[in-house]
Formats: structure tokens, C-alpha cells, sequence
């Protein structure tokens, strides 16, 4: 069996990095481009690079085609939604925003049709359900996961004749241990529990597990037909 190239983006915490480790498990091989230094696993290799910059992630790209010469899929993890100041509406503010949810991944998706020259692929992209629905959450966080949204919308349609497959994920509350979520239960366990028992119509939070499962179908023959697509796993907070 030929195995798999993949890029993820943003693998180094959170559910990028689950996402990561589940397809070194399935023994793909993965390059991971994030901002943190890492330790190379079997199958997998990391290159740290700020994909806020087009013109380095655009040269990390060609290195990557040096080792392969075809890229199966691209899965996008990148993004923050970590609040940096009070003045929300600052212009600076909303551009840090832009710059690590929207551009990082233009700026992916732009130098793999740079360099790999429009082959087809299937690209699968990370949001939000800030962009569904409006809960608490940074202005500038769900600007720009809304106007990624819009993106994938535009890019799905003008790139489907290159068979260049672009879909979304867009989770809710996702559990991880050690992530924000983990320290708050940790906090204040009651807190927590009574904001998800009242926002969210199945009172639970999403694991990466039920993440994964989309992800493979999507990266399987099966998943052809899909693009321009949002899969919303978020225990029917956005309804």
C-alpha cells in the first residue's frame, strides 16, 4: 500500500497536534510546518516557519517537494482565538486576528499552488463555530474565521476544475488535556459545567475522536465529491 503525504499545519498543541499524532499512527507520512522547534517522529518531520510570511512558507514548500513530489492533502490547524487586549476594535488588534486565522493559510494554500503547480489535492481547513454563531469570544477571532469561511466558499468553486478539494471543520468546546478547557474545569469544574449545560443542546464538549473520523473520509476516495463543504461538530451549540 503507497502510503500518504500530508502536510498539517500548526501540529505542535492542541487539535492539531492530535491530529498529528493520529496520522503518524496511521502511518502517513507527515510534515509538520508550525512555529515550534519539535522532535522528529517515525514518518513524520517538522519545520518550524512563520506562515505569516508568504515568501518563507513559499521556500519551506519547495523543500518540501525536494522529498515529495506529490502532497496527498493538506490538513490547516492554524489559528488563535487567545484574547491580546481590551481595546478589541483596535486595528492592530483585529489585524494580529487576520494574520494567524486567515493569511496563514492563504499564505499555505498559495505556495502549494505555487510550487506543486495546481496538482489536485485535498485540502482540509480548521475553524470555528465563532463564525456560526455569535458566543463569547475576541471580535477579531470571529472576523476572521468568518471571512475564512467565505474563503473556502470562493476558493472550493474557482478551484474544482484543478480537482483541488477544499473543505471545513468547525468544532465546538474541544476537550484536550492541558488545553484552556482543562485548566477552566480545573478551576471551577461547576462553572463550566452550567455554561455547557446552557449553551449547548447535548451538554458535552467534543473530543478529538469524533474529529478524526470526518478527516478520514474526507482523505479517502470516498470524499471526492466533497468540497466548498462545513462540517460542524459542536454538540448543536451553533443550531
Amino acid at each position: 500500500m503507497i502510503k500518504k503525504n500530508i502536510i498539517i499545519t500548526g501540529g505542535s498543541k492542541g487539535l492539531g497536534r492530535e491530529i498529528k499524532n493520529y496520522y503518524i499512527k496511521k502511518n502517513f507520512n507527515v510534515v509538520d510546518i508550525s512555529r515550534t522547534n519539535q522532535k522528529n517522529q517515525l514518518n513524520s518531520e517538522n519545520i518550524s516557519n512563520d506562515l505569516k510570511n508568504l515568501g518563507k512558507t513559499t521556500n519551506v514548500f519547495k523543500r518540501i517537494k525536494k522529498s515529495y513530489k506529490k502532497l496527498d492533502a493538506i490538513i490547516c490547524c492554524t489559528g488563535s482565538g487567545k484574547k491580546i487586549s481590551k481595546y478589541e476594535l483596535d486595528e492592530n488588534v483585529i489585524q494580529h486576528y487576520l494574520n494567524a486565522n486567515l493569511f496563514t493559510i492563504i499564505n499555505t494554500i498559495n505556495s502549494y499552488l505555487k510550487v506543486y503547480k495546481n496538482k489536485s489535492i485535498k485540502i482540509i481547513i480548521i475553524s470555528s463555530i465563532v463564525s456560526k454563531k455569535i458566543i463569547q469570544a475576541p471580535i477579531g477571532y470571529s472576523i476572521s474565521k468568518r471571512a475564512l469561511d467565505y474563503f473556502v466558499k470562493i476558493f472550493a468553486k474557482q478551484y474544482a476544475s484543478s480537482k483541488i478539494n477544499i473543505n471545513l471543520i468547525s468544532p465546538g468546546n474541544i476537550y484536550i488535556k492541558g488545553n484552556n478547557w482543562d485548566k477552566k474545569l480545573k478551576k471551577n469544574k461547576r462553572e463550566v459545567q452550567k455554561y455547557i449545560n446552557q449553551e449547548v443542546p447535548l451538554k458535552s464538549f467534543i473530543k478529538p475522536q469524533e474529529i478524526f473520523p470526518i478527516i478520514d473520509i474526507l482523505l479517502s476516495d470516498n470524499g471526492k465529491n466533497f468540497t466548498g463543504s462545513d462540517f460542524i461538530v459542536d454538540g448543536g451549540q451553533a443550531i
